[in-house]
């Protein structure tokens, strides 16, 4: 076993073998290992025979390994192997069971693949190979036709019988250890790990002597026939060229000879002039329609340089194949809906066209560009929601296609679905009420088992804070907005005391009574959920058990209050079931805000003030919400909406996570917390927000009074930010918007230098923000990481993300996941 250098400087390359003798390599973009802080799991515990041992002969004895065979038709001259031990491969297996997931921490042991309890990508060797090669298998036996049996020499029909070892290599590529994901929803960095990998085994295997084609693919979705659900591809590499190669390279040929063109380059081009048939463009790529598509759905993606295979490939190329292939992945999955609109996923084949490595591969048109240039064909047998495109008479039996469709209708449709110019990650798009509906309450039958009645779903939003951070536990002033972003939830009450949980997000059941919690005694998420049902019973609601599961679609730890959204959906749903009817007014809601709170104070043990409860539960949809955080208000007077209507403006709010994870329990917040309240104290003041409603001066007397620098600095902070707040709300109310962004600048520079909850993430995404064109730009959140906000132009949105998203490339850190903050409606049944 060996650790091999790095593919590049942001992917550390780690290479193993299982217990059998089959190859693992590890491709890893995770800080703490590429920097080698952190190491994988290298060996195989698992008691596996080698796999070129000697078999045992039916007269108890042994014979050699002998690999699988592959045969010449000889009405068509392609090869076919014959892999009949792949008759007992896994199929179908329950998610605790499958293969492909990393081992469980602490758990018992389990015939797994992968021995680490997580990875970032992974591929190893096929246990159930279609094609390998033995060890007593020379290098070109491929090329040597024999015959099976006892054939003689002199057999008139010996060429009709020819066989020779199907000595290739399968691979298996994990793209997630995250058994319920898909490739669609990875995030860029990692959709760029993979095409690292997929280019490193593509050259890795053709110096392989023997391997004549290497093909990358990945079937999705259980109609194209996928045994194993969690998210992977693979590598073939053939000991042969396949037909569709061959083929290809019949035309390139003859088009070459014919017109002194190349082939693929001039499809690409053509289809660039045309434009009808385009479903996406980038500086180093395009997405089109064939003009004779086959398939119900079907996309080709090439590059714009001549070249034949994924090792070619710049950085520049690879890191822009990560945006556009993500996106056209996502897109895809939004080609079809159901009839309550929710998207369908996707079945689809991916499959990567390379030159071969063999003396083929190297024809080249008269400019010497390659004739089998490198282009991705992705394409479903899906034709419309419910109906499969099944490959019948004429296709299975002629080989002569006949399409359902016209590629103008496919494209028309991708075009609806998103911008033909791609230049950087699309924002990330919010659930509709009726895919959230439907993916909790698919979730909650799978984990529960099917119920007489549909389980009710209630959700609630994260929240970005436009301005006025860290002033709620200072009773101070804040502007938070509702995120279309939210968390669902679907719950059926229990006439006990019982909770039972599960989440999209990990794997299992958490179970817990009510009558046992109370502080310290619930860790992790269900904290947050068992502490809101906890504050209710305390304020004296009759709350009982209940099984529920969540799922979310705001990003968790990105500062965008993805804790507060669980607990106002509980706190919505709770109420329902229960017949509290407290969610039925503002102030209701408000008594519920306070419950969440408490729950997030004393059950999770996070220090928070009220701003996130009170967002997600009190917000309506285009406004803001003035937030006055001094005690003792009504609910009328501590909460007023604001319009903000930032689109009829041309302006847009565009919330960039720099994916530094954020986290508020972990001692900082508190900190600065205590370290206001102690400073309020020694100024003889019930908190800070009493300096800002004094006179302008009152500041300065108050910082020199204070002894501590530090507590000068965070009081200076809360102050000056009270004031930030009213001038925004002065200027949106004056239909002044596109003014406020030096205030948002200010916040930021406060929050960096004042308050010291800014990092290096943060302050790069505000300063390339800036450097675009942002009209002003700022951290959101509680900090140390999470999200940062910037005001832009609504056209110049795409261009400010990309350059958001460059800047991290050129910095070597994780890309940025962005989202566009639309004024969104409170907490609420959503079915």
């Amino acid at each position: 076993m060996s650790a091999a250098g790095a593919a590049r400087p942001r992917v550390r390359v780690t290479t193993t073998h299982l217990a059998d003798g089959r190859e693992l390599v590890y491709y890893d973009d995770s800080p703490e290992y590429v920097d080698g802080t952190r190491t994988r799991r290298l060996d195989d515990p698992r008691p596996l025979g080698e796999r070129f041992a000697p078999v045992p002969t039916a007269d108890g004895g042994t014979a050699p390994f002998v690999g699988p065979e592959m045969r010449r038709d000889p009405l068509t001259g392609d090869w076919v192997p014959m892999a009949s031990h792949r008759m007992n491969r896994t199929f179908l297996p329950a998610a605790d069971a499958c293969p492909l997931c990393p081992a469980t921490p602490g758990g018992a042991y389990s015939d797994g693949e992968i021995p680490d309890t997580a990875y970032d990508v992974a591929v190893f060797e096929n246990r159930f190979p279609s094609l390998l090669r033995a060890p007593d298998t020379a290098p070109g036996d491929a090329e040597r036709v024999t015959r099976p049996g006892d054939a003689l020499d002199d057999d008139p029909y010996a060429a009709l019988h020819a066989a020779a070892p199907a000595a290739g290599r399968c691979e298996v590529v994990c793209f997630s250890s995250d058994h319920t994901t898909s490739f669609g929803d990875l995030p860029p960095e990692r959709v760029r790990t993979i095409i690292e990998a997929w280019a490193d085994r593509t050259a890795a295997l053709g110096a392989t002597p023997g391997i004549s084609q290497v093909f990358c693919f990945e079937n999705r979705g259980r109609e194209i026939g996928v045994t194993l659900p969690h998210p992977h591809g693979q590598i073939y590499g053939y000991p042969y060229l396949t037909p569709r190669t061959q083929r290809l390279l019949e035309q390139a040929r003859a088009y070459a000879e014919r017109t002194g063109g190349n082939l693929l380059r001039d499809v690409l081009h053509s289809e660039q002039a045309a434009g009808e048939r385009l479903v996406l463009t980038s500086e180093h790529w395009t997405a089109y329609v064939p003009y004779a598509a086959r398939w119900p759905v079907e996309v080709h993606l090439a590059p714009h340089r001549d070249v034949g295979s994924l090792p070619e490939l710049t950085d520049a190329e690879r890191d822009d194949l990560a945006v556009v292939y993500l996106e056209l992945l996502r897109r895809a999955d939004r080609f079809f809906v159901a009839e309550d609109g929710t998207p369908i996923p996707l079945p689809y084949i991916a499959a990567w066209h390379q030159a071969p490595v063999t003396r083929a591969g190297h024809a080249t048109s008269p400019d010497g560009a390659p004739l089998a240039r490198l282009h991705l064909e992705l394409f479903s047998v899906l034709r419309a929601p419910g109906k499969l495109k099944y490959l019948a008479g004429s296709e299975s039996g002629m080989g002569a296609w006949i399409s359902d469709t016209t590629p103008e209708r496919i494209a028309a449709r991708f075009a609806e679905l998103g911008p033909l110019h791609v230049g950087a990650p699309a924002p990330r798009p919010a659930w509709t009420p009726a895919e959230g509906a439907a993916r909790v309450r698919s979730l909650f039958a799978r984990t529960f088992g099917p119920t007489p009645e549909e389980v009710g779903v209630w959700s609630a939003p994260g929240r970005v804070n436009v301005v006025g951070e860290h002033t709620d536990y200072n009773a101070g002033l804040c502007l938070p907005v509702a995120l279309e972003h939210r968390t669902f939830v679907a719950l059926r009450p229990r006439d006990d005391d019982r909770v039972r949980l599960a989440s999209a997000q990990e794997p299992g059941v958490r179970e817990l009574d009510l009558a046992d919690v109370a502080p310290g005694t619930v860790d992790g998420w269900p904290a947050y959920v068992a502490g809101v049902a906890w504050a209710l019973r305390e304020a004296g609601h009759p709350v009982r058990g209940f099984d529920a599961v969540v799922d979310s679609c705001v990003p968790y730890g990105a500062g965008l209050s993805s804790s507060a959204a669980i607990e106002c959906a509980f706190a919505v749903a709770l109420d329902d079931v229960a017949g509290l009817g407290l969610a039925d007014d503002d102030a209701g809601r408000a008594t519920l805000a306070a419950a969440c709170v408490r729950a997030e104070n004393e059950i999770a043990g996070a220090p928070t003030g009220g701003m996130d409860q009170s967002a997600s539960l009190r917000c309506t949809a285009g406004h803001a919400l003035l937030l006055d955080c001094r005690p003792g208000l009504s609910p009328a007077d501590a909460a007023t909406g604001v319009p903000f209507d930032l689109a009829a403006a041309g302006l847009a709010l565009l919330v960039i996570d720099t994916r530094a994870e954020h986290q508020l329990v972990d001692g900082q917040y508190a900190d600065r917390r205590r370290t206001c309240e102690e400073a309020a104290a020694a100024l003889g003041l019930p908190h800070l927000r009493a300096l800002a409603d004094d006179d302008p001066g009152a500041l300065d007397v108050a910082l020199d009074k204070l002894t501590d620098d530090v507590a000068r600095r965070r009081v200076r902070h809360v102050v000056t930010e009270i004031g930030r707040v009213r001038e925004v709300v002065a200027l949106v109310d004056a239909g002044l918007a596109h003014e406020i962004g030096p205030l948002l600048d200010a916040s930021h520079a406060s929050l960096r230098d004042d308050y010291e909850v800014s990092c290096r993430e943060l302050d790069l995404a505000v300063e390339a923000a800036r450097d675009a064109g942002a009209l002003g730009a700022r951290m959101t959140g509680g900090g140390f990481g999470g999200s940062a906000i910037a005001l832009v132009r609504a056209a110049d949105a795409s261009r400010v993300g990309a350059a958001v998203v460059a800047a991290f490339a050129a910095a070597g850190l994780t890309a940025p996941d962005l989202l566009l903050a639309t004024p969104s409606g409170p907490a609420g049944r959503t079915a």
